[in-house]
Order: structure tokens, then sequence, then C-alpha cells
């Protein structure tokens, strides 16, 4: 893999290029062949989510408004 790395100019670890690149085709293989059941999947992942971590959402967005806030009022937010 590595050689191939050379030959092709890349600059990054060619083990874990190749393996998110093989990751990245296979989902959106999955994505383009069967768009309904992902579609299920994706909407059940999201329902767990939203009932489950509802709180850790709140709670980042808080944190993220907050640093904002700090950011703005600080030497920085001119």
């Amino acid at each position: 893999m590595r050689e191939l790395a050379s030959r092709l100019g890349l600059r990054t670890d060619p083990t874990i290029f190749f393996v998110s690149a093989l990751c990245t085709a296979l989902f959106v293989l999955a994505l383009v062949l069967a768009p309904e059941q992902i579609g299920d999947a994706f909407a059940a992942g999201r329902a767990w989510i939203v009932s489950h971590l509802g709180w850790f959402f709140i709670l980042g967005v808080n944190v993220w408004l907050g640093f904002l806030i700090w950011a703005a009022m600080s030497r920085h937010g001119h």
C-alpha cells in the first residue's frame, strides 16, 4: 500500500485512507441500492437519539451558546 501511496503522491497514511475510502464507498452504495431501508434505519436511529439523548443535545447547545457569548464579550470579540 505504501508503494501505491507514493506513486499516487499521497502524504497520508495509506491504510487509513484506503479503509476510509472503502467505508465511504460502501455507505454510498448502500444509500443508492436501498434508500427506503436506509431511510427507515436512519429514522429509527434519530428517534432513539431524540428519546434517549435529547438532554445531551440541549446541554451541548447551551455550552456552545455560553462559549459564543463568552467569546463575544471577551477581548477577542472586538
